[in-house]
């Protein structure tokens, strides 16, 4: 009789047990763009990463770009936006605040390069 209680109770427990890949959450896809180039030696990839890190505890697809390397029209098929800029004299590339102006989407800037878009 233990023996069955036991193997019933472990039944039980794993059933409980969330099963990796499964959310009550749909997949949410994250675009993070960097100041520069998305070198990895640079200070924004690197806030760029830490907040790609934090999104990795909800059910999201994180994607991190250099603004250099963006292309016209990245924005498309992403949940949420996120721009890094670190330095006062960051230039945005003129292609991400056109499609930052043309997108209904809602964008979260975070630190510099706000003042010259």
């Amino acid at each position: 009789m233990r023996r069955i209680f036991a193997f019933l109770f472990f039944v039980v427990m794993m059933c409980m047990l969330p099963v990796q890949g499964q959310s009550q959450y749909p997949l949410k896809k994250v675009l993070i763009v960097c100041e520069g180039n998305g070198d990895l030696k640079s200070l924004s990839t690197g806030s760029a990463r830490e907040l790609a890190m934090l999104f990795g505890h909800f059910n999201t697809a994180t994607t991190i770009k250099g603004a250099n390397k963006y292309n016209s029209g990245d924005l498309k098929g992403f949940d949420y936006i996120f721009y890094f800029g670190f330095f006062k004299n960051n230039i945005v590339p003129k292609k991400f605040t056109d499609d930052i102006l043309a997108t209904t989407k809602q964008i979260v800037w975070i630190n510099k390069g706000f003042e010259e878009f």
